[in-house]
């Protein structure tokens, strides 16, 4: 899984305090992630998406929607959210028991419909605070303001 759940995190986060290129990038370390693991288990070059042309469109096909189009916040929640399940479906193929143990932790955080705040049960129940409940952040007045 490497740092792919750590840019899960990251990505979650730099969308909180208006830092959308990172954000941007995080995502799209996301899908290179998805691709590795991939690559790696069947087989093909796994480096610089040497590979990533070698799978198969069922595998590739649901990595599209990982794709950033713009840097507005519900862009990069909704890129955020698919490249979680797209992270998800992958480590179910590589590793089905870590998988069952990991699931729902990249997903719970990058749902960009979660309720804000800190999961009752602590860290293990939702690893954290997560995504707005839908909300949309300013974030271009926000750094305006913060310019003044």
């Amino acid at each position: 899984m490497g740092l792919a759940w750590h840019h899960v995190l990251h990505a979650r986060m730099c969308i909180e305090r208006c830092k959308p290129w990172q954000a941007e990038w995080l995502i799209s370390g996301i899908r290179e992630h998805v691709l590795a693991l991939a690559c790696l288990r069947l087989g093909h070059p796994t480096r610089f998406a040497k590979g990533a042309d070698l799978l198969p469109q069922e595998l590739t096909a649901p990595l599209e929607p990982t794709l950033v189009r713009s840097l507005d916040d519900p862009e990069l929640r909704r890129a955020l959210a698919a490249a979680a399940d797209a992270l998800a479906a992958e480590l179910e193929r590589t590793d089905p028991n870590l998988a069952s143990r990991l699931r729902a932790m990249p997903l719970e955080v990058a749902r960009p419909d979660n309720a804000q705040g800190v999961s009752a049960d602590g860290p293990a129940s939702g690893l954290g605070s997560r995504i707005g409940e839908g909300r949309s952040v300013d974030c271009r007045g926000e750094k305006s303001r913060a310019a003044a």
